[in-house]
């Protein structure tokens, strides 16, 4: 909220403050209105203001800003939240991530404990199951030290910088000085791993900051925020996962901004760790002209490389996946349902799709439970409630529905009537 100038509410204060509609009575002394208006009505007492200035301090403890402002974006810092922190957006966006609870803040200092991997940052762990490593013809990737089980935390990093949507895609330039000042901003350490982040262009300055943030970041939202709370997450470790149209990890990130990784499926050592930057349901040409357009690569990935006859195989079983799911979502065929669920689950298995299977576990789940069978569908529901927490996170907006099934199976609207 803006304030305004002292000279302008000097010359209202005398029809202002006579007017019964001023009421700021529970204003503690370091209101920004108190600073404008002054003492002139009944404040709340000193051990209620103290309290609330605690409450206040411990929220916006160790963080800086606003400065570098273009427009209404403005930057904040905080280096001693995870390994450093920059936010480059609104004061109302900022006070958002500044307004995390306790266990937010927390968990995003919880994702920067120190990590042996590499220099390029934090990955959450304090033995992190994955190293650095030079890998022909992508540049620098992670890959596996140890075998690592299907649904192991691999990483949880919380962001260094988080930018508004608006900024990064601005082309007039007149936020560049200030994304160099933010990343100025940043811890050395932290700084110099968001520096060694892989970029599409040659820019220099505030231009190679703005290729790196294009090139690296995830789009993530404030929630409650519309259109102004779309931003782009920065997580310099994060970025070293190279994408796979088959990937081997699965990821999100939470409600606390800490981006976490989780194995798709047991992975050996030496393998290389993976994410999707896209689609991996799409056909192979539209994949790769994705990659191609957005981050200057083609996707040469197994599945990229199948040959024509597998690919037409492949977009078979994705087409029949497709239909099975549509099917399955009616109530309908309660005969068929059982064979269409196994199906499904072995096209999934097929097409190595073990980082999407919530909604095939729940559709079984579904299935078992309109026939009655209460064993499998609990068995189906919690390992939909497993997979989901792992592709979207233990609040996912499903997980209260998956849970039910869980929980109070027979009270479910699946749940045969007399069953």
């Amino acid at each position: 909220m803006r304030f305004a100038s002292a000279a302008f509410v000097g010359s209202l204060a005398p029809a202002v403050l006579s007017s019964p509609s001023l009421d700021l009575v529970g204003t503690c002394q370091w209101s920004q209105q108190l600073r404008l208006w002054g003492p002139v009505a009944t404040t709340p007492g000193k051990t209620t203001c103290d309290n609330k200035e605690r409450e206040r301090d411990s929220r916006t403890a160790g963080w800086s800003g606003p400065h570098a402002c273009v427009g209404v974006y403005c930057v904040h810092a905080n280096a001693e939240l995870g390994d450093g922190i920059v936010l480059f957006t609104t004061d109302r966006n900022a006070k958002r991530v500044m307004d995390l609870r306790p266990t937010a803040h927390d968990a995003l200092e919880s994702s920067s404990s120190s990590s042996s991997s590499s220099s390029s940052g934090s990955s959450g762990l304090k033995d992190p199951p994955f190293a650095e490593r030079a890998l022909p013809g992508k540049g620098l990737g992670l890959v596996a030290k140890r075998p690592i089980r299907r649904g192991e935390l691999v990483m949880a990093e919380a962001p260094a910088m988080l930018a508004q949507k608006r900024v990064l895609e601005d082309r007039s330039g007149r936020y560049i000085e200030a994304l160099g000042s933010a990343v100025r901003s940043l811890p050395a350490a932290r700084r110099k791993a968001f520096m060694r982040q892989g970029r599409s262009g040659d820019g220099v300055g505030g231009y190679e900051i703005l290729d790196i943030l294009l090139t690296n970041s995830f789009r993530l939202a404030l929630a409650g925020e519309g259109e102004a709370g779309f931003h782009y997450g920065n997580f310099p470790s994060a970025s070293r996962i190279n994408h796979d149209c088959r990937p081997n990890l699965v990821s999100h990130t939470d409600g606390n901004l800490v981006f976490r990784a989780y194995a798709a499926r047991a992975i050996a050592p030496g393998e290389e760790l993976t994410i999707s930057y896209i689609d991996s349901l799409a056909p192979a040409a539209e994949r790769q002209a994705h990659t191609r357009a957005v981050w200057g690569f083609v996707c040469g990935c197994e599945h990229c490389r199948l040959s024509t006859a597998e690919a037409s195989s492949s977009i078979s079983r994705i087409r029949r996946l497709a239909r099975l799911e549509e099917d399955l979502a009616k109530p309908e065929k309660l005969d068929e349902r059982l064979a269409m669920a196994q199906e499904l689950l072995d096209i999934y298995g097929v097409e190595r799709l073990e980082g999407k299977l919530s909604k095939p576990y729940k559709l079984a789940a579904l299935s078992y439970c309109m026939l009655g069978m209460e064993d499998p569908a609990r068995r189906y529901a919690s390992l939909a409630a497993e997979a989901l927490a792992l592709e979207k996170g233990k609040d996912a907006q499903d997980m209260s529905a998956v849970r039910a099934l869980v929980d109070n199976l027979k009270e479910h609207s699946c749940w045969p009537v007399g069953g």
